[in-house]
């Protein structure tokens, strides 16, 4: 999966609590995920190329979760920083490219 040349602004206001709760698969589930710009998992590969996240609000969560992807490639990726909270939350991920920031994984 390829996303390019977006930007998207999100509202925020989510707790560092949040990033921890478990996601159940399809169906009806309204419950927060844990990261407030991009959720991934079980993908082969994605790309997001010159994409930029912006933030209403500040929000404790990172901007990004990733599960279970075998290729993450970051190429100008952009996003409102909250001091204190990881950019990224990566669990089994096999390849990271992130040539311009780097990867802080959760203790």
């Amino acid at each position: 999966m390829v996303i390019q040349n977006a930007r998207v602004e999100f509202a925020g206001g989510g707790q560092a609590r949040q990033a921890h709760e478990s996601v159940r698969g399809p169906g009806v589930d309204a419950r927060s995920l844990p990261s407030w710009g991009i959720y991934a998992r079980n993908v082969e590969k994605l790309t997001l190329e010159d994409v930029r996240l912006r933030l209403a609000t500040d929000d404790f969560r990172p901007v990004i979760s990733a599960n279970g992807v075998k290729e993450l490639t970051l190429d100008n990726f952009k996003f409102t920083r909250v001091p204190g909270v990881a950019p990224a939350m990566l669990t089994n991920v096999t390849q990271v490219n992130w040539p311009e920031q780097p990867v802080l994984n959760p203790p």
